[in-house]
């Protein structure tokens, strides 16, 4: 993928980040997309080459409340068609705004291939 191909992708004015990261610290990102579920706050990850299965929030049915967030099933994630390391490499690459945790602190994965 080329930085023209990456630019069509994300058509955001300002920079392009890439970031690397442990296997560990994207299923936490991942972890901390679905949180939030079922809210619609624009945290859920927006990705390419990776796939994963969540499960979803637990609800007290008298109170409506969340009891438990969303959760992503750790043997679910798969990077390009393998399954997650926790321990190997990733590259992620972002719009500035978000590798720079302004939008939420750790970030959505765009695009990620392994190392």
């Amino acid at each position: 993928m080329k930085i023209k191909d990456l630019q069509n992708l994300l058509p955001f004015t300002t920079a392009l980040v890439v970031l690397r990261v442990s296997g560990a610290l994207l299923l936490e990102t991942l972890n901390a997309g679905v949180s939030g579920l079922p809210a619609l706050e624009g945290r859920f990850p927006q990705v390419s080459g990776l796939r994963f299965v969540y499960n979803p929030p637990t609800i007290d049915p008298d109170t409506k409340k969340r009891v438990q967030p969303a959760k992503v099933v750790p043997d679910s994630v798969f990077v390009n068609g393998k399954q997650l390391d926790l321990k190997a490499s990733y590259t992620l690459c972002l719009p500035s705004f978000i590798g720079r945790g302004k939008v939420c602190s750790r970030g959505v994965c765009i695009y990620c291939q392994p190392h």
